[in-house]
């Protein structure tokens, strides 16, 4: 017989290089991580991400870095490069220029093969109109879908209501004890 779990329904997370929050400043940030060290959600790094993340000397950005699991590609995207293609097209017309531009692509292209969602801040401000959150609708007619993590926050917590309340219908319902975790996230 099912039973409510603390882990919510729904799509992992995979974070951009940009949200690894070294500081612990972006207070969405560290509560997905809570979420997370909680068990209410997953959240991981593409390869890609994870290696892009190492990079420098910022010994705080390598610890919280590796605080982050990250998903492995066996391919190395080499059976995926139609999808690479249409994902480059989609976020730079002219094609990837530079390493950072391909790191975008393939970082994208992990979220897509794994149905994640991606938790990013790159794009869609005056200063950087396009970027991957600039091109959000586009990627969501492909079946990808990107958010900052103020809408992964309240996406979330949209979920955890709709599990305390399955996990209260469950316990009336076959008089058990409600689970500690309700209404607690």
């Amino acid at each position: 017989m099912w039973e409510p779990t603390r882990q919510i329904r729904g799509p992992s997370f995979q974070i951009d290089t940009n949200r690894i929050n070294a500081r612990g400043k972006e207070q969405h940030m560290n509560k997905l991580y809570e979420w997370r060290d909680d068990g209410v959600i997953n959240i991981s790094m593409s390869e890609t991400a994870f290696y892009e993340a190492l990079k420098g000397n910022n010994q705080a950005r390598i610890d919280k870095t590796c605080e982050n699991n990250y998903t492995f590609d066996p391919d190395h995207y080499e059976k995926d490069e139609e999808m690479y293609k249409k994902l480059e097209s989609i976020l730079f017309p002219e094609g990837a220029k530079g390493q950072n531009q391909v790191n975008d692509v393939l970082i994208v292209l992990q979220a897509f093969k794994n149905h994640y969602i991606l938790i990013t801040n790159d794009g869609g401000s005056k200063s950087q109109p396009e970027g991957i959150i600039g091109k959000a609708v586009q990627l969501r007619e492909i079946g990808i879908t990107v958010m900052r993590d103020n809408e992964a926050v309240e996406y979330v917590n949209e979920k955890i209501n709709e599990r305390d309340e399955l996990a209260s219908q469950f316990s009336l319902h076959f008089d058990k004890p409600l689970p500690e975790w309700v209404g607690k996230d």
